[in-house]
């Protein structure tokens, strides 16, 4: 079974805000937490020359499918963004320029 970036970070997030309750650490008036994630499909559809080794190899099949996966997390006070990061993840050995 799958389990999704957001119900991972969501289940971290409701475990941080237990140990404080439990542990009685100080609480501060924080902004929201705006989270967001996708992940989509990047095999080719034709086979492609494969990368390392010295030899060129080309694919005859695909072996496992390749995906690109984006998690997005914004702290917002109101309609003010206060911190933005992007974090992705792509199943290949390079990002080439142009990409």
């Amino acid at each position: 079974m799958k389990t999704s970036i957001t119900n991972i970070l969501l289940k971290l997030l409701h475990a941080g805000g237990l140990a404080a309750l439990l542990f009685g650490l100080p609480t501060a008036n924080a902004a929201e937490l705006w989270i967001g994630g996708a992940t989509v499909d990047i095999t080719p559809e034709k086979p492609v020359a494969l990368s390392g080794l010295r030899n060129l190899r080309i694919s005859k099949k695909v072996e496992a499918p390749l995906t690109a996966t984006a998690l997005a997390l914004e702290s917002r006070n109101g309609d003010n963004r206060l911190d933005t990061a992007i974090i992705v993840s792509c199943d290949i050995v390079a990002i080439r320029q142009g990409v």
